[in-house]
């Protein structure tokens, strides 16, 4: 998830920005990133924006649109990648 309601969620070249302000995506892998444009789009209220950490092959919101938040459920627990951090999320 990279926006929520009320957010300006725009790729530049590749780069995402939120309201305005490039966002550092440590998790991203360069030979992944599609290096595409999306015009910007706010984020409507009961809705969220997501995009794959792998651009380049990633059905997300770029794609589909924006998720209703009645379709996000459940919680993270568990971490299997990178296997240098697998663990219970605390």
């Amino acid at each position: 998830v990279v926006g929520v309601p009320g957010d300006m969620v725009e790729l530049r070249s590749g780069l995402l920005y939120v309201n305005g302000r490039r966002v550092q995506e440590q998790y991203l892998r360069p030979q992944f990133n599609d290096g595409e444009s999306h015009s910007p789009v706010e984020v409507s209220k009961g809705y969220y924006y997501v995009l794959g950490d792998h651009r380049n092959s990633s059905n997300d919101s770029r794609n589909w649109g924006e998720v209703p938040e009645k379709y996000i459920y459940g919680q993270a627990f568990f971490r299997f990648w990178p296997l240098s951090k697998s663990g219970f999320i605390h």
